[in-house]
């Protein structure tokens, strides 16, 4: 009798639910059996059904029924299994083709995901999903990887001083709380998170904490803009004659074009029907037909359903791709089943503490840098007058200035008689 094996398994950890306090699960070692058991307790409670939901896309349903593949969620992530042949049990019962592609969305359950995620602040997610034309999704692939870890996240990006010089004017940042740049774009080394607006590279620790060799987090890099069926765009005045393109952005094969010709007195908008594209990433360019100048670009994901679902993120896993321990087959068409990995780190926030009856700040020894926001384990000594204070929640949190400096801030609110000398 044939039976099921594993394609591949995609572990989704969290660090809100896995960190307790300023203890990193991540910093627990397997070879230290106290830590090793600690990491299996914690992971015995995770359970990512409490506040994301994984489901396969409309056109990867048929393909899962039509190649005997079964989808399911589990407590740190999902799995794809396939019926394999009882003769060869390391293939699968139906052939599966190099070019086989499978998509997987990924919607938040919990409202304040994106309060105890650590993402760059201006990509809130309940923000970016109430605009349609400013909507972003975050997208994931095991295309064009590489390293031990299978990591899906891409490696963020380097630190970007025209972004900073073009930021401009007054309170105009480039970078924001949240945001993860690394060293070098060959070869990084380390990683620096921004803990306030800035458009002023590291290494000031005031700004930018280093993380050291702390790659694999979800980041900026993963973000794609999400266009509308209708892709709109701005032609100025006088330029002539000039063609709209799209290509397909993995590919780089030209998919559609249409000319246009400018007014000679003002700049007008135009479009481009994509409609009848399937999903995928793309690229735009608006060429100028003289001289073949490139006079706009963007790369941008587009999936209707996937924007008018409000999706979070979309995976995307191919059977077959560059580095073979990414890929799902060998090329004997055996199955590898890999294990991919997709981190989310937690947010880190300025802690102040309010008492309730008169909302007067609180004084409060080491809460001058950000704390980490989980949902177990207390910060290390936060204390007001002998008695414990509670940990922040991620609800309460906004962008405030403190000392002219714009940071995240977590606002919480005492009890005056419980913590009075």
């Amino acid at each position: 009798m044939p039976g099921y094996k594993i394609l591949f398994h995609l572990k989704i950890l969290h660090a809100f639910f896995l960190d307790k306090g300023e203890n990193k699960f991540g910093d627990l070692d397997e070879n230290v059996p106290a830590e090793a058991a600690e990491k299996l307790k914690r992971l015995s409670k995770y359970n990512i059904s409490r506040f994301l939901q994984i489901q396969p896309d409309a056109e990867t349903i048929p393909v899962l029924k039509g190649q005997k593949m079964l989808f399911k969620q589990g407590p740190d992530g999902f799995i794809v299994a396939v019926e394999t042949d009882a003769a060869q049990p390391l293939k699968p019962l139906i052939p599966i083709e190099a070019g086989l592609n499978l998509r997987f969305f990924i919607r938040p359950l919990d409202p304040f995901f994106s309060s105890y995620t650590m993402l760059p602040w201006d990509s809130d997610f309940r923000k970016s999903q109430k605009d349609f034309e400013a909507q972003k999704i975050y997208f994931f692939t095991n295309k064009n990887k590489s390293g031990d870890t299978k990591y899906l996240t891409t490696q963020p990006l380097i630190f970007d001083a025209d972004l900073a010089d073009d930021a401009g004017g007054v309170d105009k940042f480039a970078y924001l709380p949240g945001e993860l740049i690394s060293d070098d774009a060959d070869n990084p080394t380390k990683v620096f998170e921004c803990i306030q607006s800035t458009n002023a590279s590291p290494p000031d620790a005031a700004i930018w904490t280093d993380r050291g060799a702390d790659f694999g987090w979800v980041n900026r890099a993963d973000q794609w803009a999400v266009s509308a069926p209708d892709l709109r765009f701005e032609i100025a005045a006088g330029v002539g004659e000039v063609t709209a393109k799209v290509f397909n952005f993995e590919t780089t094969q030209l998919l559609l074009e249409k000319s246009f010709v400018s007014s000679e007195l003002e700049k007008k908008e135009v479009s481009v029907s994509i409609e009848k594209l399937p999903p995928d990433r793309y690229e735009f360019q608006l060429v100028k037909n003289d001289d073949d100048s490139i006079l706009n670009r963007r790369i941008f994901y587009f999936d209707e359903d996937a924007r008018r679902n409000a999706v979070w993120a979309a995976i995307e896993i191919k059977s077959v791709v560059e580095t073979t321990g990414y890929s799902l087959l060998n090329p004997e068409e055996e199955l590898l089943s890999p294990v991919f990995l997709i981190k989310l780190d937690n947010r880190r926030t300025i802690w102040q503490y309010f008492h309730h009856a008169d909302r007067s700040l609180q004084t409060v020894a080491n809460t001058d840098q950000p704390l980490p926001l989980t949902e177990s384990g207390l910060a290390t000594a936060l204390q007001l007058n002998t008695q414990k204070l509670p940990n922040a929640e991620p609800r309460f949190m906004r962008l405030k200035k403190i000392g002219g400096k714009e940071q995240l801030v977590s606002e919480i609110l005492i009890d005056k008689m419980k913590f009075q000398p």
